[in-house]
C-alpha cells in the first residue's frame, strides 16, 4: 500500500512539473490581451545625464513605467559608449522596480566622458512598445 501511495504522489509531481515548464511565456509579435497599450516610456536613469566622479563599478539603471520584458533588454537595446568604443557587460532586469540593469565587464575609466543608450526595441511585458 505505500509503495502505491508514492508511486501516485511521483506521478502527481511529474504532472505538476510538467504543467509548470508547459506553461512558460513564448514571445511573439502578438499582444497577449486585446486592446490598445498603455504608454511604455522610460520615466529615469542612473546615473544622470551629466554626472561627474561616477565610480568605476557603476551599475546603470533603466526604469520605466511598465515592467520591462527581459527577453528584450541586451546588447541590441542598451548601450554604453565612451567615444567610438562600447562596453561589454551584463544585463539584468529588476521587476519589482521596473528597471533594466547593465553593469560592465570591467571598471570605468575615471575622466572619460561615457554615453548610456536605451534603444526603442524594449518591449513591456504586455508586449508594448517603447
Amino acid at each position: 500500500m505505500a509503495g502505491a501511495v508514492l508511486s501516485w504522489a511521483r506521478l502527481a509531481l511529474s504532472v505538476a512539473l510538467a504543467a509548470a515548464l508547459s506553461s512558460c511565456s513564448v514571445p511573439t509579435a502578438e499582444l497577449p490581451r486585446t486592446g490598445t497599450c498603455e504608454p511604455f516610456e522610460l520615466t529615469g536613469v542612473a546615473p544622470a545625464p551629466g554626472s561627474r566622479g561616477v565610480a568605476p563599478n557603476v551599475t546603470l539603471a533603466a526604469t520605466f513605467s511598465d515592467f520591462p520584458e527581459p527577453e528584450t533588454v541586451d546588447a541590441g537595446s542598451i548601450l554604453l559608449y565612451t567615444g567610438v568604443f562600447y562596453h561589454i557587460g551584463r544585463f539584468w532586469v529588476d521587476l519589482v522596480d521596473r528597471r533594466a540593469l547593465f553593469k560592465t565587464s570591467g571598471d570605468l575609466r575615471m575622466g572619460l566622458g561615457y554615453t548610456f543608450v536605451v534603444k526603442p526595441t524594449i518591449r513591456s511585458l504586455r508586449g508594448c512598445l517603447l
